[in-house]
């Protein structure tokens, strides 16, 4: 389901951070999926740090793991509370930063960052790596899945909300994890696709997502419309911008 390379190969655009190739030749998988497909998750202790509001967090407590979730934003956690109780689901979530967790050390046998690590401060990122390290039982798993800077979405989405350095610098971030104890074991990459009837149901699909994204529609309208028609994709009765997204897997030596 996943095409995996060692981290030494993967080479495009002179950095590594990049697939090879279209992104619209990459094996389609949401996160929870490759979540669920990479890992046994029953009666495994794992974090989920910048959880949000709580999907994946939610979603591994599914497949029986005893779940933490942690996000700095309280309304976040609240909603991530909500929906866990709605679904009967027994999650704790708890209000943190990444750079410092609320769990003892070698407690957990994995931590996950969900599209969360470049929404550290730039500054912190490393300190979050070395907390997801010191809580990692020896032999326990840090997972780390991030948006790709590439792609139609981004290219439209960058308009407003550039992170092409943060998601860059969380990256670089990673290759200095071995002074942690963390040990690359694959990186891969899987492709997903944003779909929209037309353009002003992608305006309602992303405004309903975030408030910026509204805020960015209401002053740059015409110009969004613009980089649209330029990258979506006809496929059917839809619009399709493909993205992609990465995972670097460590195990903690010991």
């Amino acid at each position: 389901m996943i095409r995996v390379c060692k981290a030494p190969s993967c080479t495009d655009r002179g950095t590594r951070m990049f697939p090879e190739g279209d992104l619209r030749d990459l094996p389609i998988a949401a996160a929870n999926d490759i979540i669920t497909t990479t890992f046994e998750l029953a009666g495994r202790r794992v974090v989920d740090i910048g959880c949000g509001k709580g999907g994946p967090t939610i979603h591994m407590a599914r497949q029986g793991a005893t779940v933490l979730g942690v996000d700095p934003d309280a309304a976040r956690i609240a909603a991530a509370r909500e929906a866990a109780a709605r679904e009967s689901i027994a999650v704790a979530f708890e209000e943190g930063i990444a750079q410092a967790l609320p769990v003892e050390d070698a407690a957990l046998d994995m931590a996950v960052f969900t599209n969360s690590l470049h929404h550290v401060p730039l500054d912190a990122i490393a300190d979050a790596l070395r907390e997801a390290a010191r809580v990692l039982k020896p032999g326990g798993t840090l997972m780390v899945l991030e948006p790709v800077p590439a792609g139609p979405e981004f290219e439209i989405q960058k308009l407003w909300s550039d992170e092409t350095v943060v998601r860059r610098r969380a990256y670089e971030e990673l290759s200095a994890v071995g002074g942690y104890g963390l040990v690359m074991q694959q990186e891969a990459y899987y492709g997903n696709t944003g779909r929209y009837r037309d353009y002003d149901d992608f305006q309602a699909q992303l405004s309903a997502r975030n408030e910026k994204h509204a805020i960015a529609f209401a002053q740059h309208g015409p110009v969004i419309r613009e980089r649209f028609a330029t990258h979506a994709r006809r496929d059917g009765e839809e619009y399709v911008l493909a993205k992609a997204t990465r995972i670097n897997l460590f195990s903690k030596a010991g």
